[in-house]
């Protein structure tokens, strides 16, 4: 649960903030493009519940987990030419594998401790689904302004080195300090989408090493009633 939805959360909130400071969205439109994962979710949401009374739910979570993962590392391949309906429809496919993770992951873990013990359990996921959610938006923003910064130092070094393209606007008119600041504006552009990328690719190894520890976990000897859970 710390892993996979540490995961899941610091995609929900690198997506809105590359949106916004990169492609230009406004508040509005990144959270219609973002939002379009969570449809598919509730609609698959009852599928699910039923399938962790006849199947492993470790199973059902792995799959869950690495479908996010999946589609998170289909993510990591972004440019700048993106269209709006290239970045939420992959979201809007990745929401299927939500309730596979969520509902199938609180079935096996409400499944594997006593029925007097049900309501600790539940706090205690929801301590752990906040805890890695919290440190997951802190380490994604600290990382995503970390390599921005990293990989524009290096672009910089490597853009231009003969003057080229800057000789070339200043012929055609554009005063030198100009000239650089259009070149500059380009490199920052292209260094918050290659940080983006890497980050996904992060998250994305992370989803996958998620889905292989829930194997760890012993199978429930019974089936769980899930309403303890808020």
């Amino acid at each position: 649960l710390f892993l996979g939805y540490g995961a899941f959360f610091g995609t929900a909130v690198l997506t809105p903030m590359w949106l916004q400071q990169n492609m230009g969205y406004t508040a509005t439109i990144a959270g219609y493009a973002t939002a379009s994962m969570g449809i598919l979710a509730v609609l698959i949401a009852p599928m699910a519940a039923n399938l962790t009374t006849k199947l492993d739910p470790r199973a059902l979570t792995c799959f869950g987990i690495l479908w996010l993962g999946a589609w998170t590392l289909y993510r990591s391949f972004g440019d700048m030419d993106m269209t709006f309906a290239q970045i939420s429809l992959p979201q809007l496919f990745e929401g299927l594998g939500m309730p596979m993770f969520f509902v199938s992951l609180t079935a096996l873990a409400l499944g594997s401790v006593n029925e007097n013990e049900m309501e600790s359990a539940a706090g205690l996921m929801n301590f752990i689904r906040t805890m890695g959610g919290a440190i997951a938006t802190s380490t994604v923003n600290t990382s995503w302004d970390d390599q921005i910064r990293y990989i524009h130092a290096e672009l910089s070094g490597l853009t231009d080195s003969m003057s080229i393209a800057t000789n070339n606007m200043i012929n055609s008119g554009v005063n030198s300090d100009l000239s650089r600041v259009i070149i500059d504006n380009v490199l920052y552009g292209q260094s918050v989408m290659m940080a983006t990328n890497k980050i996904f690719m992060v998250i994305a190894a992370i989803f996958a090493f998620a889905a292989f520890v829930i194997w760890f976990a012993p199978k429930p000897l019974r089936v769980a009633d899930t309403s303890a859970v808020h």
